[in-house]
């Protein structure tokens, strides 16, 4: 029971920083479609984006968190089939998204670089690709985490059958 607590409770806490990273983020778009430039305009697309991201994503996982714990416990509980069943494979497919999100963020931070790159000073477009570097890359480092943490809980799943 304690490695069912231990992973959900380590999502929870992620994505509590998530929603704060993500409100911040909502500010800095605010702030930067105050300042009247291209270049914080295009700053603030992406960070406007971003949060919106952030505090969808992070907000479902916040409420889900403690009915999932509940379910898995109940399958360890009663039913120990249920966890091969049902939580492995949900596991499953959490994992395999990882790969698909890890690419799509790699992808903008390329993105982002390449517009940097061939983009003039002070342009929508040099904005839209620091933010999407900043943003891509601390998007990365946070599903790197929660992969890892989910390749260990799926492991431990997988010692119970």
């Amino acid at each position: 029971m304690e490695q069912v607590n231990k992973y959900f409770r380590a999502e929870r806490i992620e994505c509590w920083l998530g929603i704060l990273i993500g409100l911040a983020s909502l500010g800095l778009a605010i702030y930067f479609f105050t300042q009247h430039t291209s270049f914080d305009s295009g700053l603030a697309y992406t960070f406007l984006g971003a949060s919106v991201v952030q505090l969808i994503v992070c907000t479902i996982v916040v409420v889900r968190t403690p009915k999932d714990i509940i379910r898995v416990q109940n399958f360890l509980e009663t039913d120990k089939n249920k966890v091969r069943t049902e939580e492995i494979p949900r596991m499953g497919v959490v994992l395999k998204n990882f790969v698909i999100y890890r690419y799509a963020e790699i992808g903008l931070v390329i993105i982002g670089l390449a517009l940097l790159l061939m983009t003039e000073k002070d342009t929508v477009w040099l904005g839209v690709g620091d933010g999407l570097i900043f943003n891509g890359a601390l998007m990365l480092t946070f599903d790197f985490f929660a992969e890892r943490r989910g390749k260990v809980y799926i492991n431990f799943l997988k010692s119970l059958i």
